[in-house]
């Protein structure tokens, strides 16, 4: 019974750790191998426990610092094109439409510097990309047509700022 029992958590151990439940087994005393493998065992778990915390942790800076440099690229691009197709079409003809245009920009501009909230609710989003669509529109005029649908079930999620607008 002293040597089949501890045998016994060590196993029952095992499978909780291949059920991802990395649970240390209780200390035996005696006998002394018994004990060696019980102590190596849950020295095993805090170690395996430790790495994986470290590495999630790891995965989520990397993550969020992946999303940051994309963001980064995508803000300066957008914008620069946005402006451009204004200018262009300033330079032919001054009118409300341009006043509009650069109204939407603004507000386009406000939500990519709102560095704290780094994901929003697609609906957002989606007027998000509805502006800058009409931008577009702005600039090639009847040569681009757009339409955006979303599913009811999506409603509601919430997406990285400034995400489908590259798309």
């Amino acid at each position: 019974y002293r040597s089949s029992m501890p045998l016994v958590k060590l196993v029952q151990g095992m499978k909780r750790i291949s059920e991802g439940r990395f649970e240390p087994v209780p200390a035996v005393k005696q006998p002394e191998e018994l004990r060696i493998i019980t102590d190596s065992f849950n020295l095993m778990v805090r170690e395996l426990t430790l790495y994986i915390d470290k590495s999630y942790v790891l995965e989520i800076r990397d993550k969020e610092a992946r999303l940051q440099a994309l963001q980064s690229q995508i803000d300066p691009h957008f914008l620069f094109n946005t402006l451009e197709s204004i200018r262009g079409k300033a330079l032919e003809n001054r009118d409300r439409e341009t006043a509009a245009v650069i109204k939407k920009i603004a507000g386009i501009m406000r939500a990519s510097l709102h560095t704290d909230r780094p994901f929003i609710p697609i609906e957002e989003e989606i007027r998000l990309v509805g502006d800058y669509l009409d931008i577009q529109k702005y600039r090639f005029g009847e040569r681009l047509e757009s339409s955006i649908e979303l599913p009811a079930d999506a409603c509601g999620c919430k997406i990285p700022r400034l995400i489908l607008q590259p798309v």
